[in-house]
Order: C-alpha cells, then sequence, then structure tokens
C-alpha cells in the first residue's frame, strides 16, 4: 500500500506558513519580461493588480512565508480542497540533497486561485469583517433542515 497523499485538515492543522520553492532553487527564477517593454518587470508594473506585500513574496527566497492569522481564520470556515502532500516534490528534493541524479515528473498546479483570493484581499485591506445580527443567525439557523 502506497503512502497517503491526501489529508482533509482540522481547524487547528491548517498550515501557519506556506513553503517557498525559490529557497531552494540553485539560482533565483528568471524575471517575468513585460511584453510592451521587453523588459523585467519590476514592482511598479505590478502594483496596480497585487499588494506590495504579496509582490514581495512572490520575489523573496525566504524558505517560510507566514499566513496571516485572519486569512488562517478564513480558511478554517471555508477551505476548497483538501491537503495534498506532494510526494514528488518531496522525491525531487530528497535525491537533491544526497546528489542523486534522476528525472522525477510532477505537477505544480492546485486550486490555489481559491485560497490566494481571501490573502490578496487581506494584504489589499479589502477583507470586510461581517458581523451578522442574532436574529438573522436564529432565522438562518430555523431555516435548516431536520437531520435524524
Amino acid at each position: 500500500m502506497t503512502e497517503a497523499t491526501r489529508f482533509l485538515l482540522g481547524e487547528s492543522d491548517i498550515p501557519a506558513r506556506w513553503y517557498n520553492v525559490q529557497a531552494d532553487l540553485p539560482e533565483p527564477l528568471p524575471p517575468v519580461i513585460h511584453p510592451g517593454t521587453g523588459s523585467p518587470i519590476g514592482p511598479a508594473d505590478l502594483a496596480p493588480l497585487f499588494p506590495m506585500e504579496l509582490i514581495g513574496q512572490e520575489v523573496s527566497r525566504e524558505r517560510w512565508i507566514e499566513v496571516p492569522e485572519e486569512v488562517r481564520e478564513i480558511y478554517r470556515l471555508w477551505r476548497p480542497t483538501p491537503y495534498v502532500r506532494a510526494r514528488r516534490l518531496d522525491e525531487a528534493l530528497a535525491c537533491r540533497e544526497s546528489g542523486e541524479e534522476r528525472t522525477i515528473a510532477f505537477n505544480l498546479c492546485g486550486h490555489g486561485h481559491f485560497d490566494m483570493g481571501a490573502y490578496d484581499e487581506y494584504l489589499a485591506e479589502r477583507l470586510p469583517d461581517f458581523e451578522y445580527a442574532e436574529e438573522d443567525v436564529e432565522r438562518a439557523l430555523a431555516e435548516l433542515p431536520a437531520v435524524n
């Protein structure tokens, strides 16, 4: 039997930091080229689209990026996918550490755009703080179907 790769996380298990693969690359990734100028894109080019803190994280070589508690709170309320352990990435990093030369194929895509939406809103200081009236909560609870 193979080792598990998918895990449903409890609220207390939601990660408090993200691993940044750039910290373990032998050299920094090449800069993104601006399609209009042909020059590397700088923070000023990205500032209209992303909060500056997020831009800083994109170019960071720090191994761990802390997840703000406010964002973790959103993840506790709604996390769209189970946590999937990157076994192939672990295997590739172990080979690099040991000096073993192997080809290990894996795919880095995922559904991070759902998680990152809340993070983007937090960094842009647009994350609303909802406060529901007690009568609205009671009415919503009363409308839930009974489960036997």
